[in-house]
């Protein structure tokens, strides 16, 4: 009797043990991709802010400045930064992002008196 009790035990729990992995793993898969997506965001928002860096310098060449303004800055932000936000912050849309580039940018060819 002991015997039978003590197998079906030990059978219960190498049943419960096996179930329990794919939901580990699973958390695990979306932790990982979580941290991919932060990961991606964290790049495209420091090379953002190298660029608002290089635009608040007082010593940086106007055509720079407009290299930035006109070309790298709206590059960057569509190609990588929106693409990662949105996955990290679904909640806001494509067009307040678009509408927050066209704020900083207006403010920025306003500021330095750049036509692109």
């Amino acid at each position: 009797m002991k015997k039978l009790a003590f197998t079906t035990l030990l059978v219960m729990f190498v049943v419960a043990g096996c179930q329990k992995q794919p939901e580990q793993a699973e958390a695990a898969m979306s932790t990982n991709k979580n941290s991919v997506d932060v990961i991606q965001f964290e790049q495209a928002d420091q090379k953002i802010n190298n660029f608002l860096d290089q635009l608040d310098h007082p010593n940086t060449p106007m055509e720079v400045r407009k290299k930035i303004i006109c070309e790298d800055y709206p590059e960057i932000y569509f190609k990588e930064y929106v693409p990662a936000f949105m996955k990290i912050a679904p909640e806001n849309t494509k067009e307040q992002l678009e509408q927050d580039l066209k704020l900083a940018l207006d403010f920025y060819k306003e500021k330095d008196n750049v036509v692109c």
